[in-house]
């Protein structure tokens, strides 16, 4: 709710802006004349009706074409072999389970939504054949195609005011939409668009495999299975090359939760310490979802008080606690931080049974089946 707030203000502010200019413009050129109509000739109410009515129908255009950017990876997805696994609107995700669609809660800082596809775990990476192209292409293709058809309804039929300046609205929220995500560029904290992804995709036969063994992880934890009984050759041990290298980061966490699955937690510790120290640094986001699991494997090992305190950060712990309900393994986390670091036994037996009851209620089965098995063993300390 707080980031449609924000979008609505930012809307409101630019519309306001946007009027702001256009008197200006009309004082250059018509000079005091247009000053005058503005400042005395116009009605009030009216004037503030129909900013209103424009804030509106450009909140509803930016959020049409958002919604449909996203169906619009699916239908790409979907035309090239790939299979639907969730469809996300801002934190509210519709998931494929094996009792059907299901809504579900998830939430990615940076990002309005996701459209997330899997493939089976029979393809074969070395063929290098897997299609990757329309999957990412596929929301930006459809912006394109949504512009393209608001400009011709305004065009060539007559919609009304209102209707033709919705249309109008959405052609510019096409043409926002589809930049934004189609030129490559990293949109901070280290999260690609859809532009850079294929980029990224396109020059690197390495970065290709690492995406599909990424989303058959991914269907994978989707049914239910968890690291460890997934085939050993999708888990590469190769530190990424750097903050920049997004598939290499994204593929040595997956590895990291191997480990964890496994029980080494020695091993994934030392893992975790590596990833944080590539050159050049993590990008922020990754920082932040690791920190709570970097001190559960400190806390389950060495559990060097001086080694937690330094990664439990203030911006660590509230990324943590505000996205927990959307993590099993956060939330795991933050019961052995209680448990075993803060000696707060009433606060992780609430975090535990927490744990417990949203254990139907979480985003990838595989992965609540690993966080509830962490949270057991730490239990039994």
């Amino acid at each position: 709710m707080k980031r449609i707030l924000k979008l609505l203000a930012g809307i409101l502010c630019g519309s306001l802006i946007g009027i702001a200019i256009a008197v200006l413009v009309a004082y250059l050129i018509d000079g005091k004349e247009a000053l005058d109509v503005v400042s005395h000739k116009v009605d009030a109410a009216k004037l503030a009706g129909s900013i209103a009515l424009s804030c509106m129908l450009a909140f509803v255009a930016f959020i049409l074409q958002i919604l449909l950017h996203e169906v619009g990876h699916m239908i790409g997805g979907l035309a090239t072999n790939y299979k639907f696994f969730s469809i996300r609107f801002f934190k509210y995700a519709l998931v494929k389970t094996n009792n059907g669609l299901q809504w579900r809660q998830y939430d990615i800082v940076g990002t309005g939504g996701q459209c997330v596809m899997y493939l089976d775990k029979d393809i074969d990476v070395a063929q290098d054949s897997t299609p990757y192209f329309w999957y990412n292409a596929g929301g930006v293709a459809t912006n394109i195609l949504l512009t393209l058809i608001s400009i011709i309804v305004v065009k060539y039929t007559d919609m009304g005011i209102v209707g033709s300046l919705f249309f109008t609205l959405m052609a510019f929220a096409g043409i926002a939409s589809a930049l934004l995500n189609g030129i490559p560029m990293n949109m901070g904290a280290g999260i690609n668009n859809d532009g850079r992804n294929i980029l990224m995709l396109s020059r690197s036969a390495i970065n290709r495999r690492l995406f599909i063994r990424s989303l058959q992880i991914i269907g994978e934890l989707g049914h239910g299975s968890r690291p460890k009984d997934m085939p050993k050759e999708w888990f590469s041990s190769e530190l990424p090359t750097g903050g920049n290298d997004y598939f290499g980061i994204v593929s040595y966490i997956s590895y990291i939760s191997l480990l964890e699955d496994e029980g080494l937690w020695n091993e994934a510790c030392i893992a975790y310490e590596q990833l944080n120290n590539v050159k050049p640094k993590l990008p922020l986001l990754f920082s932040l979802e690791t920190a709570s699991e970097h001190i559960l494997t400190e806390l389950l090992t060495q559990n060097r008080q001086d080694i937690v305190e330094k990664l439990w950060t203030k911006q660590a712990e509230k990324y943590t606690t505000s996205n927990y309900k959307y993590s099993p393994c956060k939330l795991a986390a933050l019961y052995a931080i209680e448990l075993l670091h803060n000696k707060n036994e009433k606060k992780a037996l609430q975090l535990y049974e927490e744990l417990q009851r949203r254990k139907d209620m979480f985003y990838l089965p595989g992965e609540t089946a690993m966080a509830l098995n962490v949270a057991e063993q730490i239990a039994k300390l």
